[in-house]
């Protein structure tokens, strides 16, 4: 995969008599990059050099940072991508990586960093959108978004009519990894909003947080990736080049007689599942309109 071309983009700025730089497209500056990654270790846990190094940070990917005497102290990632949205394209752009440095809070870093995205971007977009901390939900508003909704699908399967049998992919074995970025190249969208042309995305997901939770299927050359509870499963996503019946799919899936099997996508035939409103930590912003729509951008979209 090609990393972008662009140079190194820095400007000189002052907040509150304080010098700062502006950076963007310096994931090629190892000191910049560096640094992005002990802030994102030092607010998240983790970091992004594995992803790096293998490839998978592009130009979909351009953190927008404030440098402080040589420290990234503040970010805002711009995740340019395309979706299928109940079968109309649109470009959406999708704010994430929202952090600031403990030690530089309640600064004015944050409100800076965002009109300065959101100038950046401009017109580049059909559908700009977040997920905001419960915690700061005061914070969007003030550049334009609005609090809109997602919905969940989920339903109760019984083990019965299995057609397919699965077993654990092994993300570090080589002969599994080609099965997997197969099947995620050329995947056939399986939701009503569906993420395009974007394996880099995925494999954020697939090569460390979820890495233990793929499941293939060589009779349906099919990969499903997905946790496991007591008494339920949540189906994060599938990724197959033929079409499948997925309600007749999910009983291959359960690991008890019956199961509740809650959906990380928006199935295109929601037949035998029930929907309701996500609640959670996050809440979801959609900039300059309220967006409530009958399902949700799948889960390994999320930045």
């Amino acid at each position: 995969m090609n990393r972008k071309n662009k140079e190194l983009y820095k400007e000189e700025i002052f907040i509150k008599g304080e010098k700062y730089y502006f950076v963007k497209d310096y994931e090629e500056n190892e000191e910049y990059r560096q640094s992005f990654n002990r802030l994102t270790e030092k607010v998240f846990g983790f970091n992004l050099e594995s992803w790096y190094k293998k490839g998978y940070w592009t130009d979909k990917y351009s953190p927008h940072s404030l440098l402080y005497k040589g420290n990234i102290v503040a970010n805002v990632s711009v995740n340019t991508m395309e979706f299928s949205l109940f079968d109309k394209g649109v470009k959406v752009i999708q704010l994430g990586t929202v952090m600031t440095d403990p030690e530089f809070r309640n600064g004015g870093l944050s409100r800076t960093l965002m009109e300065f995205v959101l100038s950046d971007i401009k017109e580049r977009y059909d559908l700009v959108y977040l997920y905001g901390n419960n915690t700061v939900t005061d914070f969007y508003p003030k550049f334009g978004f609005v609090k809109s909704k997602e919905y969940v699908h989920w339903g109760v399967f019984k083990k019965e009519g299995i057609n397919a049998s699965f077993y654990k992919l092994d993300i570090k074995n080589e002969k599994d990894r080609k099965i997997l970025i197969r099947l995620v190249k050329n995947t056939i969208p399986i939701s009503k909003i569906s993420m395009l042309n974007n394996m880099e995305l995925i494999m954020f997901y697939l090569d460390s947080f979820m890495a233990d939770n793929i499941y293939y299927s060589r009779e349906m050359d099919l990969a499903a990736i997905i946790e496991y509870g007591e008494g339920e499963l949540l189906l994060v996503d599938i990724f197959s080049a033929n079409d499948f019946n997925l309600e007749e799919l999910i009983p291959s899936l359960l690991k008890e007689e019956m199961m509740k099997v809650t959906l990380g996508f928006t199935p295109r035939n929601d037949r035998g599942f029930q929907i309701e409103a996500i609640e959670g930590d996050d809440t979801f912003f959609v900039l300059n309109k309220s967006l409530n729509i009958a399902g949700r951008f799948p889960m390994l979209s999320h930045t």
